[in-house]
């Protein structure tokens, strides 16, 4: 761990992932520490690449994208094939998250779009970059978040945990969001920079003509959180230098009863390894992501798994998961649609 990780940077860390956007001295509060020490420390662990960004949560149902997983296995390629690959895929404007991978698959994506025949076309013509290289490819729709993500590193007490227990159900709902030009504008200067103040905010929205306060910046990012348009401020963590071990479970169920799928949420959400989970439509049903300290971590949680799930697994899949190449919700695709659509 980088500059020996203590416990009071695992609380700053823990409080960054929760929500970026509060104050150096509201965690300071929070993590017993002077405002100065804090604003170090966040510095310290920003510099040595632990901390990679700070991204701002938009519930991209609500604006009427669909959410696509997309598994690709490669051929006849070695690491600079695979690097132009990542970097093809990683400046399409419709790419959530990117990652490569260990197993059956070599690299995910998570693609958005505003229906399924637009989504054909988007992942037909990013492939087309590269498809003498592409041996086969799996396409998911997400369905249900069945638990948000959570960081659970060790050392923190139960009640300093910070729980995503709310259900998301990723389906568009076009009539939801009733934002305009500024919001767009908004979400699209905080997408990849969370802990931008509303001075800078309003200093960059002044540079496309829109004149706007601080005070109404901060009044607008309010309503948008209480739309659930933004859902949160979080801290990209870059798990390599926690020393911990991140998988991806695919798993696919003969069926999916009610009781069951209560009794598995609950599992999902009071266990501190499993990062995220989420629903999904095609040959698997669920995604499952894990960070843990090592393979015999990993082991005890799937067996655990399996148990749970033993009436109703027909099979698993276990991939691990090395790099984020990207990861933003607000994807710069959105904001061209909008801008598309107006001029229209």
């Amino acid at each position: 761990m980088p500059h020996n990780l203590d416990l009071k940077d695992k609380r700053i860390i823990n409080e960054l992932w929760a929500n970026c956007r509060q104050s150096d001295s509201a965690i300071a509060k929070k993590v017993g520490l002077s405002r100065e020490v804090v604003s170090y420390r966040i510095k310290r662990l920003e510099s040595s690449g632990l901390i990679k960004d700070y991204i701002t949560l938009v519930d991209t149902a609500a604006l009427g994208y669909i959410t696509y997983q997309v598994y690709l296995r490669l051929k006849d390629f070695n690491r600079e094939t695979e690097s132009r690959i990542l970097k093809i895929i990683k400046n399409n404007p419709y790419i959530k998250w990117l990652t490569n991978l260990s197993g059956q698959w070599d690299i995910f994506f998570v693609m958005i779009s505003r229906s399924r025949v637009e989504f054909d076309s988007h992942l037909n013509t990013l492939i087309e970059a590269f498809q003498d290289n592409v041996a086969e490819r799996l396409v998911l729709n997400g369905v249900e978040i069945y638990k948000g993500v959570e960081l659970a590193l060790d050392g923190l007490e139960e009640d300093q945990r910070h729980h995503h227990d709310e259900t998301i159900e990723l389906h568009p709902e076009m009539s939801r969001a009733k934002i305009n030009t500024t919001d767009y504008e908004i979400l699209r200067i905080i997408s990849r920079d969370a802990r931008m103040n509303v001075v800078n905010i309003s200093k960059l929205l002044k540079k496309n003509k829109i004149s706007l306060t601080p005070e109404a910046v901060t009044y607008r990012m309010k309503k948008l959180f209480e739309q659930k348009i933004i859902r949160g401020y979080r801290a990209v963590i870059e798990h390599n230098k926690l020393n911990l071990l991140w998988y991806m479970l695919l798993l696919n169920l003969k069926t999916v009863p009610t009781d069951f799928a209560k009794k598995f949420k609950q599992f999902l959400r009071m266990n501190k390894t499993i990062l995220f989970a989420d629903k999904t439509l095609g040959s698997w049903n669920f995604r499952l992501e894990l960070l843990v300290k090592d393979h015999d971590a990993f082991q005890d949680q799937l067996i655990a798994i399996r148990n749970i799930c033993s009436e109703h697994l027909n099979q698993y899949e276990l991939l691990m998961v090395f790099n984020d190449h990207t990861m933003v919700s607000f994807t710069e695709g959105i904001y061209l649609d909008y801008i598309k659509k107006r001029k229209n």
